[in-house]
């Protein structure tokens, strides 16, 4: 029952604060721990980190969904070993709706998934908007250089 509540307090807190820094920032300053497993599969609580919070927002079982085929493996350039990389939702090979308890809706988790992938620091690559940033300035952090494309800032 802890971790129903504490899953979707995770889940709430992102849907207002709408970065996955701030919900770890909140848990953190509130004490608030996170469910785990360990490598056993035993149920134990740790410390919130950003790879937990944004495993568990990105994670589509918790919108109720059985999904396979969601990462591929990229071929370094330098010869090393193969890592996992993500597929677009388009490219997922299964995806079963309404298969396990969910914690929020299908469209919560796109809504989450779109959110996320905004605020992605990948500007040059992506030319997404960024996390927008609290400050006087008017633009600050959705004014981007009509020439270089890189976000604008006031020095």
């Amino acid at each position: 029952m802890e971790v129903q509540e504490r899953l979707e307090l995770l889940f709430e807190t992102f849907l207002k604060v709408r970065t996955v820094a701030k919900v770890l920032r909140e848990f953190n300053d509130r004490g608030l721990e996170l469910p785990r497993r360990d490598r056993h599969g035993d149920l134990h609580w740790a410390r919130a980190t950003t790879s937990a919070v944004a495993a568990i927002l990105k994670n589509p079982a918790y919108a109720g969904a059985f999904v396979y085929r969601r990462t591929r493996l990229r071929k370094p350039s330098d010869g090393g070993l193969p890592t996992k990389a993500p597929k677009p939702i388009e490219q997922w090979r299964t995806i079963v709706k309404d298969r396990y308890p969910a914690y929020i809706t299908w469209q919560s988790y796109e809504k989450i998934r779109g959110i996320v992938s905004d605020n992605r620091a990948e500007y040059m690559r992506n030319k997404t908007r960024g996390a927008p940033r609290e400050g006087e300035l008017p633009l600050r952090g959705i004014a981007w250089c009509g020439r270089c494309g890189h976000k604008m800032y006031a020095r």
